[in-house]
């Protein structure tokens, strides 16, 4: 992951994505080629797998793999107990 300082990050124009973030849950924002968590302010560059689900492993994953079964999708069960928009599904 590629740490981005907050002072060479966007200041406004950022967009919501269909990630969540692998530290806290919360969404992922994009701005142009920037992505930042809208909870924890994690950041990367490039690709939301720096910070999202998306790009977690297994802590068994085989040698040389580049993703997870772990994807980013919509919450299937969005309600008062479960308000997240969007979820990190695994399988």
């Amino acid at each position: 992951m590629i740490e981005v300082p907050a002072e060479r990050a966007p200041a406004e124009g950022w967009t919501l994505t269909a990630h969540a973030c692998r530290h806290c849950g919360g969404r992922a924002l994009q701005s142009g080629i920037f992505f930042m968590c809208a909870t924890c302010e994690s950041r990367c560059t490039h690709l939301p797998t720096g910070i999202c689900g998306c790009g977690m492993l297994p802590g068994a994953a085989p040698k040389g793999s580049q993703r997870g079964p772990f994807t980013c999708v919509p919450n299937p069960s969005k309600g008062p107990s479960s308000p997240a928009a969007i979820v990190v599904r695994y399988g």
